[in-house]
């Protein structure tokens, strides 16, 4: 009778370590998890530079944050967002990457005349920008896009007619515009 009782000991042991180390598993999870919901469905402030030394401010409509046109040229370079405020996300499969997809397909199928190329990424404060070229005879864009939780952003660097090669000259001085982009997370619990 003493040696069933020795055996219980380790096996009550056992599985009492196992409950354990399952009910922290399980709040563990669920308060990853949370987080993940939390940060999937949160908005973001949109810090931008300034207009670059030799662009000025432009007239633009509200649904850009901004627009800079450069001196003596046709070129611009404009920004604009979409944002949800929601406690969940409506298109969690919307992301940078397939938003960008998104925008090649789109061009592709209904702009004849029109070629598109994925280029690089580049790095900004709390995001990463996926930049598309398209152009046709006369008009090139570069398009960087970045999402984060319900936040979209949009930062457009277009040329047209003789200034066209223009962009391409730019397209440094636009990746430093995007790599000084801030995103920060907005407090909406007052909404």
């Amino acid at each position: 009778m003493l040696s069933a009782r020795a055996n219980r000991s380790p096996r009550i042991a056992l599985i009492s370590i196992c409950l354990v180390v399952g009910v922290a598993g399980s709040i563990g999870f669920k308060n990853y998890r949370a987080n993940a919901i939390k940060e999937s469905s949160a908005n973001y402030t949109i810090t931008y530079p300034s207009a670059p030394d030799g662009w000025k401010k432009v007239r633009h409509s509200p649904q850009l944050l901004f627009a800079y046109k450069q001196d003596g040229t046709n070129l611009l370079l404009s920004g604009g967002t979409n944002q949800i405020v929601e406690e969940f996300n409506p298109t969690p499969d919307l992301d940078t990457e397939s938003l960008a997809k998104d925008m090649m397909d789109v061009t592709t199928a209904n702009m004849p005349g029109w070629t598109v190329e994925k280029l690089d990424t580049v790095e900004a404060k709390g995001t990463t920008f996926r930049l598309i070229r398209r152009a046709e005879k006369g008009h090139v864009v570069i398009d960087a896009f970045a999402v984060r939780g319900n936040t979209t952003i949009l930062l457009t660097l277009t040329g047209r007619n003789s200034h066209t090669e223009e962009v391409n000259k730019n397209l440094g001085r636009f990746r430093d515009f995007l790599s000084s982009v801030k995103l920060t997370q907005a407090d909406l619990t007052n909404l």
